[in-house]
């Protein structure tokens, strides 16, 4: 029997005039950006602000202008993104699932599925969600963090908060 193909994680850079945002092309010659936006006004009261950022995955390039079939090694590629953006231990990443398509369930699943397979209880993640009647969605929440994170406790108590007070207002 021929052995499977092991997939390995694409090489991937450091966009020069930004940081925090990772480049790489899969396979079928799809560009992606990895972004980790800071957004430390939303927490800006903490001394751990200055160490928060949103995650997004941005398509830059895809030839075909249809969307990509299944790649693992797109979701090993984002394992080893994640591992590298969090070598300092303080920093603290929120994804906000986008809803400007309706399938925002599906992108919180997926990125459930892939957290659970690459995450080795080095990462905490912690997901919140709230319903917003006025225009009929649910926004699909998470903060991922390290686990030595020496802000733990404070860091999850805002994001609970915060995202309590956007249900409250529902």
């Amino acid at each position: 029997m021929p052995e499977k193909d092991i997939p390995t994680p694409y090489n991937y850079k450091i966009d020069e005039l930004d940081n925090t945002t990772y480049l790489f092309e899969t396979n079928k010659l799809i560009g992606y950006a990895i972004k980790f936006k800071p957004t430390g006004y939303i927490f800006e009261e903490y001394i751990w602000a200055v160490y928060c950022y949103e995650y997004v995955i941005e398509v830059k390039y895809n030839p075909t202008e249809i969307p990509p079939p299944f790649d693992a090694s797109f979701s090993l590629t984002i394992a080893t993104i994640f591992n590298d953006f969090f070598r300092d231990k303080e920093k603290v990443v929120t994804y906000i699932c986008n809803t400007a398509d309706g399938k925002e369930l599906a992108r919180f699943r997926k990125f459930n599925i892939w957290f659970n397979k690459f995450n080795t209880n080095f990462f905490l993640k912690i997901d919140k969600s709230f319903y917003d009647s006025r225009h009929n969605t649910t926004y699909y929440n998470s903060l991922i963090i390290r686990q030595d994170n020496p802000f733990k406790i404070e860091i999850i108590e805002a994001f609970e908060d915060l995202i309590g007070g956007f249900d409250e207002d529902k």
